[in-house]
């Protein structure tokens, strides 16, 4: 590894990963990583939102930014799998920002619960107006999977 390497801003894609439960009664040993969820979980509705995240856009109505930081960001994956009755969401990117896959796993979350709609998250990301959509996901259920440098 050559000395002038840095772990976090040489990378050139992350992958994380959120976990939810079709269902809000988890095993204990589960608990503490899975989200568990109030509503059905509809794999059709959320991979529908999902794409909408795809390509190049700026995501300041979805993350907390810093001061002067550029919002721009491009997501190569963004899907929904179910795994043995956990409902997987994988997404992938050049770079996120803070809070960017909270926000993006609970603005999708918000949709199943029909806090907002599928056209209002449309709108935001192709319009934004710099009112962020506060719907974080717990981060109990998400994990850094891949990082490729």
């Amino acid at each position: 590894i050559p000395k002038k390497f840095d772990a976090r801003f040489d990378a050139v894609e992350r992958t994380y990963k959120y976990f939810i439960a079709n269902h809000s009664t988890l095993d204990p040993y589960k608990q503490s990583f899975i989200l568990g969820s109030k509503v059905d979980v509809n794999l059709n509705d959320l991979n529908r939102a999902a794409k909408l995240f795809l390509g190049a856009h700026d995501f300041s109505s979805f993350a907390k930014l810093e001061f002067n930081q550029n919002p721009i960001r491009t997501l190569t994956r963004s899907s929904w799998t179910n795994r043995n009755g956990i409902i997987e969401y994988t997404i992938s990117g050049n770079s996120f920002l803070r809070n960017m896959v909270r926000n993006i796993v609970g603005v999708q979350i918000a949709i199943l619960e029909k806090k907002i709609t599928f056209k209002e998250v449309k709108e935001k990301l192709n319009n934004p107006d710099g009112i962020r959509l506060n719907y974080i996901a717990p981060a109990k259920a998400l994990v850094l999977w891949k990082v490729k440098y």
